[in-house]
């Protein structure tokens, strides 16, 4: 099996798969970390056969984003790895300052310069095409203007795993992708994807960036009902132009729970005004569905 380091270069210590877990706190590391959990199941940590499952499995994946038109064909090439993008360390360090962002425990709202550290370290090209592509995918629209999209990560590797945050984050995605929501609707469909994925009693994060702000929010699968889980995501999914207003509710049910105070009255808000709305022919196939399968557990006492 090929070594996992990468040549030593001249130009600075080279950050390799031997050694990347010291830098996972570094924004461009922990993005092409979050690109290998979402493409393969693993940490960059704990890849061990490079060319006949990482990469494999990670290219599977770009072709996939390519079928689905989330990639342009014609920048495919960008994005596929090779053995030979671990075996060298050309790429230096300080060529992209947002990497010497801070992330995961060492969150802060600003960019801090590292101009001391310029020149004394380099990486692997495959990191750099891993960062690229969860910069270039990994993103939620969150305004109408053109350019208002900011990274978007549901981040529960350290309680639940690569493989487990793999799939909460497949469907994270596969939900947001092409909505435009808001901050709340944003932390609430991140709530209740975890909810669904019966990730209960799970410190999980909502990690949000764009340039270099950023930010880590924490998050609890718990801390809502099942069922309004997936109520909710399924008002996202409809394109429900009621899904802001349930998102609304829902946090504030979600705040009265961290601090012990369960609350139901939010709820019976939900059903009474999504009821209301049908009753009055206000509601969609879709939505008229999502509240039937809501009322018919409510009923069922589950």
């Amino acid at each position: 099996m090929p070594s996992k380091r990468g040549k030593e270069s001249s130009g600075g210590k080279c950050i390799d798969l031997q050694n990347v877990a010291q830098y996972l706190h570094l924004l461009c590391f922990y993005k092409a970390n979050i690109a290998a959990v979402l493409a393969t199941g693993l940490q960059l940590t704990e890849v061990r056969n490079l060319e006949e499952d990482f990469i494999e499995r990670y290219n599977a994946w770009v072709e996939e984003l390519v079928e689905k038109r989330l990639l342009p064909k014609d920048k495919k090439g960008n994005y596929l790895l090779t053995l030979a993008h671990f075996q060298t360390c050309d790429t230096p360090l300080s060529s992209k300052l947002d990497c010497l962002v801070e992330a995961r425990e060492n969150m802060r709202n600003f960019a801090l310069p590292f101009k001391e550290l310029r020149g004394m370290f380099r990486l692997l090209p495959a990191f750099e095409m891993m960062a690229d592509l969860a910069d270039k995918t990994l993103k939620v629209k969150v305004g109408k203007d053109r350019n208002d999209y900011v990274f978007a990560v549901v981040d529960a590797l350290d309680v639940l795993g690569a493989s487990q945050t793999m799939a909460i984050n497949r469907e994270f995605y596969a939900t947001a992708r092409g909505r435009i929501l808001g901050p709340t609707q944003l932390y609430v469909l991140a709530a209740s994807i975890l909810a669904l994925h019966k990730a209960v009693d799970v410190k999980a994060k909502l990690v949000l960036q764009k340039g270099k702000f950023f930010t880590s929010v924490a998050v609890d699968g718990g801390a809502l009902p099942w069922h309004y889980a997936k109520f909710y995501v399924e008002l996202v999914r409809a394109d429900s132009r009621y899904a802001e207003a349930v998102a609304s509710s829902l946090l504030t049910y979600m705040n009265l729970t961290y601090m012990n105070t369960h609350d139901p009255a939010r709820l019976y808000e939900i059903v009474r005004n999504m009821t209301y709305a049908k009753d009055r022919k206000k509601l969609s196939e879709r939505e008229a569905e999502a509240l039937s399968l809501l009322l018919e557990y409510e009923a069922g006492g589950k």
